[in-house]
C-alpha cells in the first residue's frame, strides 16, 4: 500500500456504498469518512405489521435498527475506508467516503427483495462504487429462484449503466464456479456464475455432517456471480508450518505466499484475487490443531462493534476464531473470508478512480485496469477440496461422506484461482 498511497489516499469525492449488516458510524477507524444517513432495508416494521411481534421473534428477526448488530459490516467498512490514524486497521483508501445501506439482520441474515432494494438504492443515490460482501445461491430450476436472479442481472444493469462499480465476495464454500452462458427463466445470459456440476461443485463439509448436505452443483452464485459483478476470491498471507503429527499439512507448501484460501471458491467465473486471510496452516480449522490460528498477522484486522454479536460470542470471538479486542473502548478483530478480500479489491479501485478521475463512470474501464495491472507471480498450490478422503479430522471427528479435508496432492490452476491475477493497488494508481 505505501506505494499506492504515495500517490493517493483516495479522494473525499468518491462514494462507496457498503451493503452489510450496518456500519458502526461512532467507531474511531469510521467516524471522519461515513457520509450520508445510514438507510436500512430490513423491513421489521412492514414484517411486524404482517405477521406480528411473535413470528418476528420465532423467525430470529430482532434486528431492526439501522447500526451494525453484529459487526460484520463495520469490519468492512473500515477495510474500505478506516482512519489511516496509525493504528494497524487502517482501510486502503482512507480518505474515500462510505455511505451505509444495512441489507442483512445479524443472526438472521437477509432476503433478496432487501439486497435487491439496498442496490437500487445506492446506485440512484450516485454512489461510483458498490460492495456487496454478500453470497447466495438460487437455483435456476425453479421459477422463483429464476425471476430473483433476473431482478439481480436487470438491477446490475441498472448500476452499471449509471457509471457504478460492483464488487462481491466469491463465497467461502471452496467449490468451483463457471462461467457460463445460460437460459434463466427464458432469457440467455452470458457471464452467468454456475457452480460446477462435477465433484468440485459440493462444498467443504464440516465433519459429523454428510456431504450431500452441501450440494451447490449447477446453482447459480449470487450476487458474485451476476454478469457484470467483479467477483474477488481470496488469497491468505502465507503457509505456516502445521504440527509435524499433522497429516492434512503434508504437501502445504510451507512458506509459499498469496495461495487461494482453503476456503475460497474458485473458477472461471472469478475475475480478481485479493487478500482475505486464512487460518495460519492454511487448512480448515479442525485439520490444524491449536496453533491454526487468525490473529497475529494470519487473518486479517479490521474494526469491528465491540457489542456486536461477532464479539459477544464466546466461540466466534475465543483466540482460535476472531480473537476479538477493545482499544479505548472500540472493537477490532482478526477475520477470514472473500467477505475480507472483495472490500480489499474495491479498496484498490477507490484509489483508482481517485487518481484516474477520467475512468470514473466508466466500470468497464475501471475493472480492466485493475486487471491489466494485477499481480501475476504467484504459484497456487492449494487444491481442492478432496471428496474421497474420509479419514477422521486432525482432532479426531468422523468425516464419513468426505469433503472435510483439502487435497495437498494437486492444485487449482492459477486463472481459476487468481482470475487475472492478485490485485495490485501501487501498479494500479500508477501513471
Amino acid at each position: 500500500m505505501p506505494a499506492a498511497w504515495a500517490t493517493t489516499l483516495g479522494d473525499r469525492t468518491i462514494k462507496v456504498a457498503v451493503l452489510d449488516t450496518g456500519v458502526q458510524k461512532s467507531h474511531r477507524e469510521l467516524k471522519d469518512n461515513i457520509a450520508g444517513k445510514a438507510e436500512t432495508f430490513v423491513p421489521c416494521e412492514a414484517l411486524r405489521h404482517e405477521v406480528g411481534e411473535k413470528a418476528l421473534k420465532d423467525a430470529g428477526l430482532t434486528d431492526c435498527g439501522k447500526e451494525d448488530k453484529e459487526g460484520h459490516g463495520t469490519w468492512v467498512g473500515s477495510r474500505i475506508a478506516g482512519s489511516l490514524n496509525g493504528f494497524a486497521s487502517n482501510g486502503v483508501a482512507p480518505r474515500v467516503q462510505i455511505s451505509s445501506y444495512k441489507v442483512l439482520a445479524s443472526g438472521f441474515g437477509g432476503m433478496p427483495d432487501w439486497i435487491l432494494s439496498g442496490l437500487l438504492t445506492a446506485c440512484s443515490d450516485g454512489v461510483d462504487l458498490v460492495n456487496m460482501s454478500i453470497t447466495g445461491y438460487l437455483d435456476p430450476s425453479d421459477p422463483t429462484d429464476a425471476q430473483t436472479y433476473l431482478l439481480f442481472n436487470d438491477v446490475v444493469q441498472y448500476c452499471r449503466a449509471r457509471g457504478v462499480t460492483i464488487f462481491a465476495a466469491a463465497g467461502n464454500e471452496h467449490v468451483r464456479i463457471d462461467r457460463v452462458t445460460t437460459t434463466v427463466g427464458g432469457r440467455t445470459l452470458s457471464g452467468v456464475g454456475e457452480v460446477s456440476n462435477g465433484t468440485d461443485g459440493i462444498a467443504t463439509t464440516p465433519p459429523g455432517r454428510d456431504s450431500a448436505d452441501f450440494d451447490l452443483r449447477g446453482l447459480l452464485e449470487t450476487p458474485a456471480g451476476v454478469p457484470g459483478v467483479v467477483m474477488v476470491s481470496a488469497t491468505n498471507n502465507a503457509n505456516g508450518a502445521a504440527p509435524a503429527d499433522d497429516p492434512f499439512g503434508l504437501g502445504m507448501h510451507v512458506g509459499a505466499r498469496d495461495q487461494l484460501a482453503y476456503y475460497s471458491s474458485y473458477g472461471s467465473r472469478v475475475d480478481l484475487a485479493a487478500p482475505g486471510g486464512a487460518r495460519r496452516f492454511n487448512l480448515p480449522g479442525w485439520d490444524g490443531g491449536d496453533g491454526n490460528i487468525l490473529y497475529g498477522g494470519w487473518g486479517s484486522l479490521g474494526a469491528l462493534a465491540e457489542n456486536g454479536a461477532i464479539c459477544r460470542d464466546p466461540l466466534q470471538s475465543s483466540l482460535f476464531n476472531f480473537a476479538c479486542f477493545k482499544v479505548d473502548g472500540a472493537g477490532f478483530g482478526w477475520l477470514q473470508g472473500t467477505s475480507m478480500s472483495a472490500p480489499n479489491a474495491l479498496g484498490v479501485a477507490a484509489l483508482v478512480l481517485s487518481a484516474k478521475p477520467a475512468l470514473r463512470h466508466d466500470p468497464a474501464a475501471l475493472v480492466a485496469r485493475l486487471e491489466a495491472t494485477a499481480r501475476r507471480t504467484m504459484t497456487n498450490y492449494t487444491g481442492r477440496i478432496d471428496p474421497g478422503d474420509i479419514a477422521p479430522t486432525y482432532d479426531g471427528r468422523p468425516c464419513a461422506t468426505g469433503y472435510c479435508h483439502l487435497d495437498t496432492s494437486s492444485s487449482i490452476a492459477f486463472a481459476d484461482s487468481y482470475g487475472a491475477g492478485l490485485i495490485d493497488a501501487g501498479t494500479a494508481v500508477a501513471p
